[in-house]
């Protein structure tokens, strides 16, 4: 199993910034699967460009041809993980994880607005064990990397709609970047933001399609991607300093609607697929029934294999909740869906989850976040083996 822990090379920031500085950016904007919050900020510059990626913000030289693109950066991007190591029986290695170069491989579309892959290039170092000092490299424009849609900055939808008494659902006012923060219903007044959770009220303004709000202790800047039939809102979020974003991810928004919820016991005993997971190989779902109790499935499309929890659920006023056991110690992990819009056959929510402790202590595991979930039909029980 590898333990990251993403370390940002001290120079990078700086010779980012004086990279940006030499020359008008060509900016376009990556966002990856929401199972993955992958996104990625390109400024391209000729033969020189800055990347801003989750693990930070770092100038590059830029090589390749065609429809790809070779950042090299001008320092890695570096992480170390703990994993077992068949040559060295009985112990762990440590290996440090090296980025060294970003390819970006246009796969359909055109430059200004299509899907593209990134795939990271580098070495994995030993640093500990029998093979201490051995350098593996990894990664090639052929791999599979991470696939994104890609666009132009100057195609990103207008945000001219936050006007005040717009309420938005999915900023966070947590200080860090992290991929999970927690998410929160903000309302736009003149110049300012109200987070619905804590009542704190923050400056905002708009720097070059970015909305920036200064939180305190730091800034957050986030901008729009992309707005679907539904409502789902895509938005890039980024740790923001002086004037630049300088670590990115994706998230996802949407603007709550009057009449929002499931519609009582009958209505809501479905099989509801979760947003997260839509579309790829491993979707999951909840499946409702009239009784009040449900599964919990997970699927393997390429394994063909389906794994089921039980679960039991209710209302808390609209909000759903549903709950299970969590291994034999007594522990119940409590869902709550709270509603925020329906749109056809999906239901918008604010979603998180708690572990209860058999004495009654609790903790946050799944921190606040905007899902949606598709109504794929009946709750239906499997059949009695």
């Amino acid at each position: 199993m590898r333990v990251l822990t993403w370390t940002l090379v001290a120079a990078a920031a700086a010779a980012a910034a004086a990279a940006g500085a030499a020359a008008r950016a060509d900016t376009v904007l990556h966002v990856g699967p929401r199972n993955t919050n992958a996104a990625y900020v390109f400024e391209w510059l000729g033969e020189r460009a800055v990347v801003v990626a989750t693990q930070g913000r770092v100038g590059a030289s830029v090589g390749g041809r065609g429809a790809t693109r070779i950042a090299t950066l001008d320092a890695p991007y570096t992480s170390s993980y703990v994993t077992s190591d068949p040559d060295c029986p009985g112990a762990d290695s440590e290996v440090r994880h090296d980025v060294l170069k970003l390819a970006v491989v246009r796969l359909s579309g055109s430059a200004r607005r299509g899907s593209s892959k990134v795939v990271d290039i580098g070495t994995d170092t030993t640093l500990s064990g029998c093979n201490a000092g051995r350098v593996v490299p990894f990664g090639s424009p052929t791999d599979e990397g991470v696939v994104t849609r890609h666009l132009a900055a100057e195609l990103r939808p207008s945000m001219a709609d936050l006007t005040p008494g717009t309420v938005l659902a999915g900023p966070s006012e947590d200080a860090d970047v992290s991929l999970f923060p927690s998410a929160d219903l903000v309302g736009f007044s003149a110049g300012n933001v109200t987070f619905q959770a804590s009542g704190r009220v923050y400056a905002q303004s708009v720097v070059d399609g970015w909305l920036v709000l200064d939180l305190g202790g730091g800034q957050r800047g986030y901008t729009r991607f992309a707005v679907d039939a539904n409502g789902a809102e895509t938005w890039i979020a980024a740790d923001w300093s002086a004037g630049v974003p300088t670590a990115v991810y994706e998230t996802t928004m949407v603007k709550p609607a009057a009449g929002a919820g499931f519609g009582g016991t009958l209505r809501a005993s479905r099989l509801w697929e979760s947003g997260v997971y839509v579309g790829t190989n491993t979707p999951f779902y909840f499946d409702l029934y009239r009784d009040g109790t449900g599964s919990r499935v997970s699927k393997d499309l390429a394994e063909g294999t389906e794994t089921r929890m039980p679960v039991t659920w209710g209302f808390e006023g609209t909000d759903l909740v549903t709950r299970r056991p969590v291994g034999s110690s007594g522990t119940v992990a409590r869902r709550q869906w709270v509603p925020l819009r329906n749109s056809g056959s999906t239901r918008f929510v604010m979603e998180s989850e708690t572990r209860i402790q058999p004495d009654g202590s609790s903790e946050l595991y799944v921190r606040p976040r905007v899902n949606f979930y598709v109504n794929e039909g009946p709750g239906t029980p499997p059949a009695a083996p």
